[in-house]
C-alpha cells in the first residue's frame, strides 16, 4: 500500500490512507468529508452522500476511481503517479461530465451504414479514430484520406502525449483529420469518425467549455469557413481502417508519422 502503515482495506485505500487524504486536500475535499471512524466503505459512502451536493459527489467519485488506479499502478508496476496529477485529472474529468450533462443536445449528421462507402466524385473522405492502451499508458490516433475511387491519398498515425480521456483522444483525432485537410488544401471534404459526442461538438453553433473542446477550436473554425467541409458520425464498421491505424501505433516504439 502507499502509506505502508495500516492493513489495507477498501475503506483505508479510498478514504483513510494519508496518500488518499493528500489527493482530497488538493481538490479541497478534505474538510467537506465526514469524519469516522467507519467500519466499512459502504458506511463511509452512505455518510458522504448525506453531506455532499451533486457536483461535489461527482468529483469525489472520479477521485476515488483515480485513487484506485493510482494504487494499482503502485502495487503492480511500482510507479507512483504524483498526487497533484491525480487531483488535476479528476477535476478535469468531473468538469467534462458536468458540461456534458448540462449541454443541450445537438443533431449529429450521419447515416449509419454497414460498410464504408466511397465519397461523391470530387470529394475526399477522411476517417479518423483515437485509441487508448491502459497497459501501455498510451494514446494514439489514426487518420486516413481516400478519394472517390476509394484510393488512399494520405494517411497518418501518431502518439498523443499527455493525460487524456476517451473524448479528448477522439477530439485530437478529429483535429488531426482537419489539419490533414488544411495541409493538403482540399476544398471538398467529408470527415467521419465514430465519436458521436465530438461530432456533435463540431456541429454545434458554439464550442462548450469542456477539455475536449480545447482541441477543436481550429477544426470548428475551419468548418465554418468552408461549407463544402463537413463532419459526420459513422459506426465502427465503417471506420475500421482508421481504427486499425490507431491500434497499429501501439506496436511501434518511437513516434512515427507516415505519408502515402
Amino acid at each position: 500500500m502507499l502509506c505502508e502503515k495500516d492493513l489495507e482495506t477498501t475503506l483505508h485505500a479510498v478514504s483513510e490512507c494519508p496518500a488518499t487524504q493528500e489527493v482530497f486536500a488538493l481538490c479541497g475535499m478534505d474538510y467537506k468529508l465526514p469524519q469516522g471512524p467507519f467500519v466499512t466503505s459502504k458506511s463511509w459512502i452512505d455518510a458522504v452522500v448525506q453531506v455532499l451536493d451533486e457536483s461535489q459527489l461527482r468529483l469525489l467519485l472520479v477521485l476515488i476511481w483515480n485513487i484506485w488506479n493510482r494504487r494499482n499502478m503502485w502495487v503492480h508496476q511500482t510507479q507512483l503517479i504524483p498526487a497533484k496529477l491525480v487531483a488535476d485529472y479528476a477535476q478535469m474529468v468531473a468538469t467534462e461530465i458536468q458540461d456534458a450533462t448540462e449541454a443541450p443536445l445537438n443533431p449529429v449528421p450521419g447515416i449509419v451504414e454497414s460498410r464504408w462507402k466511397k465519397p461523391t466524385p470530387g470529394y475526399i473522405k477522411i476517417n479518423v479514430d483515437g485509441a487508448w492502451s491502459q497497459e501501455m499508458n498510451l494514446a494514439t490516433v489514426g487518420v486516413v484520406a481516400r478519394d472517390h475511387h476509394g484510393m488512399v491519398i494520405d494517411a497518418r498515425v501518431a502518439r498523443v502525449e499527455g493525460s487524456h480521456t476517451a473524448e479528448t483522444i477522439e477530439a485530437y483525432a478529429f483535429a488531426g483529420g482537419i489539419r490533414m485537410e488544411l495541409s493538403n488544401d482540399w476544398q471538398m471534404v467529408k470527415i467521419e469518425g465514430d465519436a458521436m459526442v465530438v461530432v456533435a461538438k463540431l456541429n454545434a453553433p458554439s464550442l462548450d467549455r469542456s477539455v475536449a473542446a480545447s482541441y477543436l477550436g481550429e477544426a470548428w473554425e475551419a468548418l465554418r469557413a468552408n461549407s463544402e467541409f463537413t463532419v459526420h458520425y459513422t459506426n465502427r464498421s465503417c471506420n475500421q481502417v482508421a481504427h486499425n491505424l490507431a491500434h497499429w501505433m501501439f506496436t511501434l516504439i518511437e513516434h512515427f508519422v507516415f505519408f502515402i
